[in-house]
């Protein structure tokens, strides 16, 4: 039956075209949301208290919210798309050249810590410009890949490379810093990649993150319209407060957090009112830099996207200020330091013996 429903019994594209909110209301819809709600686990994978439960559905995707915390979990239509959540996306000659020039803000930003160790490990990495440059500076610097096309260009660009997945990576070497720059949307467990990651992390040292804020003002005002729910590649819309919660029970500190990525924060806010004011289309442009599968409508949307796109970052100059204020922007990114406590209570421990003793 779930296959039936998320394939040639319901003619979702059809439907689609006439209002993307028109299947809220559809009359099978209910049957969809109970094929679906016994994958994977109830229990919030951010703030581990609430579970989920079924908040909405669009374009064969059951929405589910934790009502504890507020961050959403998307289960994908039934056909396999695991391989597609997964991979590395294609960008063109010009983008990539754009991003590797935006990629130097973040560089600076790791040069200025307090590192324990000069180490590095970059998950998924974007074509491993941030590996290869500290690997310059003398650094042990490792670029983790999934695609054997990201392996060689992250090769290309000097980086050494390892191509697996997060819970793959082996625990015998630790780093000084940790990035993760929108990946944590797509991993397919949160607490079991937050858990790895600490035992990747040296005591001291820095775990970056980056995501889609799951508390994001235009995702309240504009919903299933926002650009940052990109379904099925992004799994998981986060609360930042209740991730940083989260770490903080695990002996993490939050020294900073920003609601800004120059690489991302126009563009979400801009593909976002473009979702809305070209109703038959749903990130066209987007798909069109990331060269993905489009259909003719798609087409001519991303090309009509182009003088909504100037217009819209205008508006985005008075907006980003007033958003990073109040906490509100489209992107967050969290720096956290991970404590000493671990090795300080064995030294407190080991001291207690030795006076003890004597």
């Amino acid at each position: 039956m779930s296959r039936l429903l998320s394939a040639s019994l319901v003619p979702w594209r059809i439907i689609r075209r006439f209002d993307l909110y028109f299947e809220s209301i559809f009359f099978g819809f209910e049957l969809f949301v109970l094929c679906q709600k016994g994958k994977g686990t109830r229990i919030c994978e951010v703030c581990a208290n609430g579970l989920y439960t079924y908040h909405k559905l669009f374009d064969r995707y059951s929405l589910q919210k934790c009502r504890y915390c507020g961050s959403e979990k998307i289960l994908p239509e039934i056909r396999a798309c695991e391989n597609e959540s997964h991979t590395e996306k294609k960008q063109p000659p010009f983008l990539a050249k754009i991003l590797d020039w935006l990629q130097r803000h973040r560089i600076r930003q790791i040069e200025q810590l307090d590192t324990p160790e000069k180490s590095l490990l970059d998950i998924r990495s974007a074509r491993g410009k941030i590996p290869a440059h500290f690997k310059r500076l003398g650094w042990r610097a490792l670029a983790a890949v999934l695609s054997a096309e990201s392996k060689v260009a992250a090769e290309k660009a000097g980086a050494d490379v390892v191509e697996t997945d997060l819970m793959q990576l082996s625990n015998s070497e630790r780093y000084g810093v940790i990035t993760l720059h929108h990946v944590i949307e797509h991993v397919s467990n949160l607490q079991q990649a937050l858990n790895q990651l600490d035992r990747l992390l040296l005591p001291g040292g820095y775990l970056i993150l980056e995501y889609p804020n799951g508390s994001s003002l235009l995702k309240r005002l504009l919903g299933w319209r926002w650009f940052g729910y990109d379904p099925p590649f992004h799994r998981l819309q986060i609360n930042p407060q209740f991730l940083a919660d989260y770490l903080g029970m695990m002996n993490y500190r939050l020294l900073r957090e920003s609601h800004f990525s120059m690489d991302y924060s126009l563009f979400i806010f801009a593909q976002s009112w473009v979702n809305v004011f070209l109703p038959f289309q749903r990130d066209a442009m987007y798909k069109l830099l990331r060269a993905r599968k489009m259909d003719l409508v798609e087409k001519v949307s991303s090309l009509l996207s182009l003088p909504l796109f100037l217009g819209l970052a205008v508006i985005f100059l008075v907006y980003q200020p007033l958003v990073s204020l109040f906490r509100c922007g489209c992107v967050v990114r969290q720096l956290f330091k991970k404590a000493y406590i671990g090795e300080r209570l064995a030294k407190t421990g080991s001291e207690a013996s030795d006076a003890s003793r004597h």
